[in-house]
Order: C-alpha cells, then sequence, then structure tokens
C-alpha cells in the first residue's frame, strides 16, 4: 500500500506512465502530473467551508436547546403557580 501527497506520484503511477509510452521516462512523467500551486487557498477555501458547517450545526443544537429550556421554563412557571394556588 502507497501513500502519497496530492503533488507526488506513487512508483505504481510513474510505472504506469512509464509503461504507457516508450518516449517516457520517470521525470516526464513528473512533469505531466503538475502540483497545485495554490495550495494555501485551497486549504483556506476548505478549513471556511468546514467552519461554516461546523457553525450550522452549532446553531442548530443551541436553538434546540433553548427550545427546551422555554418549554421547561414555563412548566416550572404553570407548576409555581398551582402551588401558590393551593395555598
Amino acid at each position: 500500500m502507497e501513500f502519497k501527497c496530492r503533488n507526488h506520484l506513487t512508483t505504481a503511477e510513474a510505472r504506469r506512465i512509464c509503461n504507457q509510452s516508450a518516449k517516457f521516462n520517470y521525470a516526464a512523467a513528473v512533469k505531466v502530473n503538475t502540483p497545485i500551486n495554490d495550495i494555501e487557498g485551497q486549504i483556506n477555501e476548505e478549513m471556511e467551508t468546514m467552519v461554516l458547517k461546523m457553525n450550522e450545526k452549532i446553531e442548530s443544537i443551541v436553538q434546540t436547546i433553548i427550545a427546551n429550556m422555554e418549554q421547561q421554563a414555563n412548566m416550572l412557571v404553570g407548576m409555581f403557580e398551582r402551588l401558590v394556588e393551593s395555598l
């Protein structure tokens, strides 16, 4: 099992490209598989997307918690009112 970075070929990929054409050598195969130049921009974009998704999930959880707390507060007020009325 081979691991690779986006900017590098595995030996199997280089072998496959070299075997496709007799004119290809390893250097040519590496040139064909050009690296991504804007790594920082791509990482920033992915991080921003992840943060936005996380914020949406957190917001929905907070809204659910707030709704539950309001419901419980209303129940407690009702119980308190019944207690006061019974006195």
